[in-house]
């Protein structure tokens, strides 16, 4: 069994963020910019223009879009989700079985 700890370069939980992030990384250069993050959150319910840029914003180091570092960073604290959903919008995957 693969366990993963903060830090490590591979494990379950880096693997399934990166799938996460690739998701939302819709024009696939590596970043994830203010758009793309509001197109990831507009589900029921929308969260809202100020709460996506503020996302953003915890997340950014400056540069107005986020890299696989800081999403990891950013959903590492996160508050804990159920299986099969997505760890900052809490919607169910398309990748997992109902």
């Amino acid at each position: 069994m693969t366990v993963w700890e903060p830090g490590c370069a591979s494990g379950p939980r880096r693997q399934s963020r990166r799938r996460d992030f690739d998701e939302i990384d819709t024009d696939k250069d590596g970043f994830v910019t203010a758009a793309e993050r509001a197109v990831s959150l507009q589900t029921d319910p929308k969260v809202s223009d100020d709460n996506t840029a503020a996302i953003v914003k915890i997340a950014d180091d400056g540069d107005r879009r986020i890299d696989f570092e800081e999403y990891a960073e950013l959903v590492r604290w996160s508050p804990t989700h159920l299986p099969g959903e997505h760890p900052v919008t809490g919607r169910r995957s398309h990748r997992t079985a109902r």
